[in-house]
């Protein structure tokens, strides 16, 4: 089996206020879990017979909330575990306000080919609106870093449709992102959230919002992307030629991916049937699972615990790549890029 692997890191300085997403606010990403998500690793490619990695995303969450450490850690462990395909594209999201040189340096060194980072748009008065930590100057900051300390790929994540956004603004960011090297922008609409503190206030009149005017925010978005030269390969996804990303176009094309972390999920399609499984949506009881548990025989998700991976780990040559009955469209993984017709955005 050559999967792609998903790994969640849920810890977020703070939610932002349109995220009704799986994450913790912490100050840091805890060691215990770094360990505890190399433990699930190590079993995933053990149960699965993972010959290599064909992609990895480390993606959350703030993964530029792991110590330069602890992230050289994890990533040894996905090697240790097994090799990586020779062309493997390897991607960490990370927030512009937790980018350091000495973070970028520590995934250059690991092998990571490619930062997703999250943007969003580049008013204050709209990051204030949305609740959003990262400043306009920590933004400006981050692609100055990313400019002079990173030799990779880049993509960066926008947002349309948010409250006091402009035509002005996204045609402005376009630039922005595009001028410091971006050769990849996964460009969302705003989703209003049940229970989220955006919606709320939306919804009380305390902040002004008109959804068709969010629409034709995107739809200008859209067609400034392309003519600017990065072509609509997903829904919510817009790349230079060449540039696409592998991972994502994984699960377009219904391949089986393996999830690691609080909130994460796999999915394995095979003949006759296959199965997804989700980790718990709590890190505490995950962490305790994979550290505690002295004789993991399973997944965090109680559901999947009792099926048997040996009949399915097979040699890739001999497997069957044939599309389980369980979905028309592959289970999104918590953490990666939505590809709905309303896609939402992340908190990195």
């Amino acid at each position: 089996m050559r999967p792609p692997l998903y790994i969640h890191i849920p810890y977020c300085l703070q939610k932002c206020g349109y995220c009704d997403f799986f994450s913790k606010p912490s100050g840091a990403v805890p060691a215990e879990y770094v360990k505890a998500v190399s433990r699930q690793i190590e079993h995933l490619a053990k149960a699965f017979c993972v010959e290599e990695w064909k992609s990895v995303y480390i993606g959350g969450g703030t993964p530029s909330l792991l110590s330069a450490e602890d992230l050289r850690f994890l990533c040894k462990t996905i090697k240790a575990a097994a090799p990586l395909a020779a062309n493997c594209e390897w991607t960490i999201e990370m927030n512009p306000g937790t980018i350091s040189r000495e973070l970028l340096e520590a995934a250059d060194a690991c092998g990571i080919t490619r930062l997703s980072v999250g943007i969003q748009c580049k008013n204050q008065k709209v990051l204030d609106a949305i609740g959003r930590r990262a400043s306009v100057s920590q933004i400006e900051e981050a692609a100055r870093l990313i400019k002079n300390f990173w030799p990779h790929e880049w993509s960066a994540d926008l947002i349309a449709g948010l409250p006091f956004q402009t035509k002005e603004d996204i045609a402005r960011d376009i630039d922005f992102i595009e001028r410091n090297g971006a050769n990849h922008i996964s460009f969302y609409s705003l989703t209003l959230e049940e229970g989220t503190p955006l919606k709320g206030a939306i919804d009380a009149g305390k902040i002004p919002y008109d959804e068709e005017d969010a629409e034709e925010l995107w739809l200008d978005g859209r067609d400034l992307l392309e003519k600017r030269g990065f072509l609509q390969y997903e829904v919510s996804n817009f790349a230079k030629p060449g540039f696409e990303s592998k991972h994502n176009a994984a699960y377009w094309a219904q391949e089986s991916y393996l999830g690691a972390g609080a909130g994460a999920a796999g999915t394995i399609y095979g003949n006759p049937t296959g199965f997804r499984y989700t980790n718990v949506l709590d890190a505490a009881e995950y962490i305790k699972f994979w550290n505690e548990n002295k004789k993991t025989k399973g997944f965090t998700d109680q559901n999947a615990r009792g099926w048997d991976t040996k009949r399915l780990c097979k040699p890739t040559t001999q497997a069957s790549n044939q599309k389980a009955s369980l979905s028309k469209t592959p289970g999104r993984p918590h953490g990666l890029k939505n590809t709905s017709a309303t896609a939402k955005s992340f908190t990195r």
